[in-house]
């Protein structure tokens, strides 16, 4: 079974997927990415960027050619997946919100289609589960290289560090394309690996941290099942 987490944007989509065996054991990490790259101008050498699993393009292509772009390489990693952990919109998103919803709707029909089944998690969900609901970019990086049996991402561009400024020497806390996209990819996966283990064994819970089970089981006024056994989006 192949099961993936998505971060979706406008520009650099990611995507993280786990192969399942019949136990939910893992046997295989792969992941999709978009690098978006401006030409420097009188730089005759310049050459295109190239990463492994990160599929470059030039900024200077409109919208919608972007967007049948990203189709047919997301089409095809979707293919055979059984479950996918998306991303929803943050409160109080900035940016460009008609291109990054148009860009969801797109990822998240091509998925139903093939009859996934679809889990929304809220970006908040995704940090605390990751290990702290308040974390930016850098602090999402730094859980991520505390991971154990992770796929290396450093041929990826790395967060750049402020050189002036009162923020001189910190990182940037938006983080940067397409590795902080990969990395919050990858949390959606696991989010959804876990879920899919308590959904099967409810004593899964006491095997993990304590801030995952809260994720996994915390209710609201609005959300009175807790999250491993609500029941997913899809196409009956």
């Amino acid at each position: 079974m192949q099961i993936v987490g998505v971060d979706s944007s406008s520009k650099s989509p990611g995507f993280f997927k786990f192969h399942l065996d019949e136990n939910l054991n893992i046997t295989k990490k792969e992941y999709l990415g978009f690098y978006c790259y401006s030409i420097p101008k009188r730089n005759k050498n310049f050459v295109v960027p190239k990463f492994e699993n990160i599929i470059s393009y030039n900024e200077d292509l409109d919208f919608y050619n972007r967007v049948f772009l990203f189709k047919q390489y997301i089409k095809d990693f979707l293919k055979d997946v059984a479950y996918i952990s998306f991303e929803d919109y943050a409160f109080g998103a900035k940016g460009n919100l008609t291109e990054l919803a148009e860009i969801c709707s797109m990822i998240k029909l091509l998925a139903l289609e093939n009859g996934t089944k679809l889990r929304l998690i809220s970006p908040i969900q995704n940090k605390q589960f990751a290990g702290n609901y308040k974390a930016k970019k850098p602090d999402m990086f730094d859980f991520y290289m505390k991971e154990n049996d992770k796929i290396d991402l450093s041929h990826l561009p790395q967060i750049k560090v402020r050189a002036k400024g009162k923020n001189i020497g910190e990182r940037d806390e938006n983080g940067i394309a397409p590795l902080s996209d990969i990395i919050d990819a990858y949390y959606l996966c696991k989010l959804l690996h876990y879920e899919l283990n308590a959904k099967r064994d409810e004593t899964f819970l006491n095997s993990i941290s304590s801030f995952e089970k809260h994720v996994l089981t915390h209710t609201t006024p609005i959300n009175k099942i807790p999250l491993y056994k609500r029941e997913f989006v899809y196409i009956k």
